[in-house]
């Protein structure tokens, strides 16, 4: 039997005294980590003691972590489905506020890529090269200047001028979304810049299905 006076059964004695004791005033007691801490480190809980959590805001933080690791896919499609009701709520209440804050995010992304761009001339450029010599790359610069010239013609509207065929909202680019071979070069429809990438997105995924 492990004698009485060990250091472990004497430190949880100290706890049970402190948490016996009176508490000091504007603080709570944690019971993850046992300390004494002031109220403003505790968030706001209905059930708990003073109206605030029973533990500490870095101690639940923690929590939520070790839960993440153990619960991967849950917590990615929880993550999903509240940045989706946020951006709903957003659309609804400050869409001008959504809209700055998508062009300010935008404008950071250019002036990393840019950085980086500048930082890496000779391997962004020798990449680019690589990617014009493939087969897709000569079939969609075809495609679109196939597309430009029936614009430039007349033969089609712009896509600016068009309403998107997936969402209603105004369009800003052509989808060929019969592919880029020659006979559907001026099979497109007018989509916004958002459904444009889930199309791309979905094809992605679809190529990935049947590979």
């Amino acid at each position: 039997m492990a004698p009485q006076n060990s250091a472990a059964i004497q430190a949880r004695h100290q706890i049970c005294l402190e948490r016996a004791s009176p508490l000091p005033i504007g603080t709570r007691l944690c019971f993850r980590c046992d300390r004494f801490k002031d109220l403003s480190e505790f968030r706001r809980s209905e059930r708990g003691l003073f109206g605030l959590s029973a533990r500490c805001k870095k101690c639940e933080k923690d929590c939520g972590k070790d839960w993440a690791k153990r619960n991967p896919e849950i917590y990615r499609a929880g993550e999903r489905k509240q940045k989706r009701r946020y951006y709903e709520k957003m659309r609804r209440e400050r869409p001008d506020e959504l809209r700055r804050r998508a062009r300010e995010q935008k404008r950071k992304r250019k002036g990393k890529l840019r950085e980086y761009e500048l930082k890496n001339r000779d391997r962004v450029y020798a990449d680019k090269r690589q990617r014009r010599k493939t087969d897709e790359w000569q079939f969609k610069s075809k495609a679109r200047t196939a597309l430009w010239t029936a614009i430039g013609r007349g033969h089609l509207a712009r896509a600016k001028s068009l309403a998107c065929h997936d969402c209603g909202k105004p369009a800003q680019h052509y989808d060929h979304y019969l592919g880029y071979a020659r006979e559907h070069w001026l099979d497109v429809q007018p989509v916004c810049t958002s459904c444009h990438g889930q199309r791309a997105v979905d094809r992605k995924e679809l190529v990935r299905i049947k590979d």
